[in-house]
């Protein structure tokens, strides 16, 4: 007969899986706290206005390469690498200050 004693470390962590499940499941019944539903819903609307602002910026960015290599020559004739470089610079950082913003709020 074999024995499962070297599977046993399992169990604490099978029944921690499945408890989490169960109170996930019990919470998605019982109705939300209004003051919470106020505080979720400000705070959703908060992070999709910032994730605009993101997209923008980053779109920004995107528009100032793509338009930068383009006109590659233009932009080496006039020696605007460092103009064009600091552009981009720009929103980037607008992009990440954003990001950041809406990772630690």
């Amino acid at each position: 007969m074999r024995s499962f004693a070297p599977l046993s470390f399992l169990s604490p962590v099978v029944c921690l899986i499945f408890a989490s499940r169960a109170v996930r499941a019990v919470f998605r019944l019982l109705p939300a706290p209004p003051s919470l539903t106020c505080f979720v819903r400000a705070d959703a609307i908060w992070s999709s206005q910032l994730w605009q602002v993101i997209q923008v910026a980053r779109g920004d960015a995107m528009a100032a390469a793509t338009e930068a290599f383009q006109n590659i020559r233009t932009v080496r004739a006039f020696s605007a690498e460092k103009v064009e470089e600091a552009n981009y610079d720009k929103n980037t950082r607008k992009a990440l200050r954003y990001g950041l913003m809406e990772a630690f709020g």
